[in-house]
């Protein structure tokens, strides 16, 4: 064998070996990076798991706040919610939705205060009149929404509104009118 076919040889030895530590090399990196990776996935769902069964976030205590017509009862038991479920598994966008089903409600806020306090905070319609319309008498509130059919037990001292036998249209017209008249009429200090 020839000299310069021996150099070849051992240059090509050299190269393979230089390559296969940087490929070991490589890999020893890849194999920490998802070793890593993957250690932290699980820490994270097992930290996930127990903030959800952790006694610390139980709700013990359920505010709510804005009542005027409806009792904190109405709304406790429309929302839900039994004490002891974990503050950050419970679903306040479909606790808010069952709450607003209440014909009463206008608006409501429903909110976490860490780490056992769920805040209810709600808007109530406000009656101005009492339509009379075919169906029955209605609640009706300053936006002129028919919100809520009176029933024997409700005790209302409001002026009731009839004659809606009209066109859709007439009746819209005349009943938005008595509507402007009522909130004028509610806000000057003359009229009682």
């Amino acid at each position: 064998m020839s000299l310069l076919r021996k150099v070849n040889l051992e240059v090509q030895k050299y190269r393979l070996k230089r390559r296969s530590r940087q490929i070991s090399f490589d890999l020893l990196k890849a194999s920490i990076l998802l070793g890593t990776v993957g250690g932290l996935a699980v820490a994270m769902i097992w930290t996930y798991a127990f903030v959800l069964s952790s006694p610390y976030f139980r709700i013990r205590e359920t505010v709510v706040r804005g009542c005027k017509e409806l009792t904190e009862k109405d709304v406790l038991a429309v929302a839900a919610l039994p004490p002891g479920t974990n503050l950050l598994a419970c679903n306040l966008e479909k606790t808010a939705r069952a709450i607003r089903r209440n014909p009463w409600i206008r608006e409501v806020f429903v909110g976490r205060e860490l780490p056992d306090r769920i805040v209810i905070e709600v808007r109530e319609r406000q009656p101005i009149a009492v339509l009379k319309h075919a169906d029955g008498l209605f609640l009706v509130d300053r936006e002129g929404l028919l919100f809520k059919r009176l029933e024997g037990m409700d005790d209302i001292d409001l002026p009731v509104l009839t004659g809606s036998e009209g066109s859709p249209e007439t009746e819209r017209a005349l009943f938005g009118q008595s509507l402007a008249l009522l909130d004028f009429l509610g806000r000057t200090q003359t009229f009682p």
